[in-house]
């Protein structure tokens, strides 16, 4: 048998299984259920206690950019100086407009660097128009994807700027033994009060820690909540009130994280595959990871458990408006022919 047929049987580990996973909500296209999403979910109080739970939420998972807000705590700690919207880039995921891009190159700049200096890989910008853009900006020059438009180029800027500043190595920085990267541990720690034993790499080539989806959800109840602690660390307060002050630097100006963000004022933040986490003022956080790996409905999901355990409760008007925009569409040639629905396990928490 060839080393690679049997890699195959090798026992591996892996996030939780489809029988220990509920149904979390339902596509339903002309009164036809069309798509299932199963996955988990948490609901934790600003002590960490459970409020509910749906599926297996103590399974590992990789967070993946659910944790930029607490990588981005990290560059701080370790020495970073960025303003508000730099730090709200450093938190999010961004679709590489130009705005974007200048926020990122100014991070690099205030450290004498530039982006050669950033280990992502070059990427295109998220939207068409702002890659039309690019290409007539650069023309007649052949129009190549750039580190700077990567969508996690604002998390490195801020790991170089944290790397410059504390004095260690520039060019290992991504390495999982480099001091920002020990730093980045010590706060998912902290803040998610668990220990991390094992890491990955991301797609952006940065380490990525695995923890739990309760343990996620743990962390932002502390982010969140610092906003109004007074007892809380700065660099805490700094993170949640650039995210609430700078949405559109987190993603975009109609990205379901920015939406999140500027229409309810609770922390949002999107992970590849499935993942999402919000959390209120009041502590009161969700953690929701759908086991396909697609994202959708997992907005719709959170929100909702959100709103249900936050004190106070958001406003009726605007999270109807934040549902609307974050929930699939289901159309026929524009015209719509159906609806997300949660599912009935969601029902049963929310109605309890």
């Amino acid at each position: 048998m060839s080393s690679r047929t049997s890699n195959y049987s090798k026992p591996l580990a892996g996030t939780a299984l489809g029988s220990d996973s509920v149904e979390l909500a339902q596509l339903i296209r002309n009164d036809f259920i069309e798509t299932r999403f199963i996955g988990s979910a948490v609901v934790v109080d600003r002590t960490g206690a459970i409020q509910a739970k749906l599926g297996d939420p103590a399974a590992l998972i990789y967070p993946r950019s659910a944790l930029k807000p607490f990588q981005a705590l990290a560059s701080l700690r370790h020495g970073a100086t960025l303003d508000t919207e730099q730090l709200a880039l450093a938190t999010g995921s961004h679709t590489g407009t130009e705005y974007h891009q200048r926020l990122a190159a100014s991070m690099l700049s205030d450290y004498e660097l530039d982006s050669s200096a950033l280990q992502c890989p070059p990427s295109w910008p998220s939207s068409p128009k702002e890659v039309a853009r690019m290409a007539a900006a650069q023309a007649p020059v052949h129009l190549n994807p750039r580190r700077i438009a990567h969508p996690c180029s604002g998390k490195h800027a801020a790991f170089l700027a944290a790397s410059v500043a504390a004095g260690d190595p520039v060019k290992s920085y991504c390495e999982p033994g480099h001091p920002i990267q020990h730093e980045v541990d010590r706060v998912l720690e902290e803040y998610l009060q668990t220990t991390i034993a094992r890491h990955g790499a991301d797609g952006c080539g940065a380490p990525a820690a695995i923890t739990s989806l309760t343990a996620l959800a743990r962390g932002y109840s502390q982010l969140a909540a610092s906003v109004h602690d007074r007892t809380a660390e700065w660099t805490a307060v700094m993170v949640a009130r650039s995210m609430l002050e700078a949405p559109d630097a987190v993603q975009s100006p109609t990205g379901f994280d920015s939406v999140v963000l500027k229409e309810l004022q609770v922390l949002c933040k999107t992970g590849s595959e499935g993942v999402v986490a919000m959390a209120s003022g009041d502590g009161t956080a969700v953690a929701v990871k759908m086991l396909s790996g697609s994202s959708r409905a997992a907005h719709t999901v959170a929100a909702v458990l959100l709103a249900q355990f936050s004190d106070p409760r958001p406003d009726v008007s605007a999270l109807t408006q934040v549902l609307e925009t974050v929930s699939p569409q289901i159309t026929s040639a524009g015209r719509q022919v159906g609806r997300t629905r949660l599912s009935d396990e969601v029902l049963r928490v929310i109605g309890s």
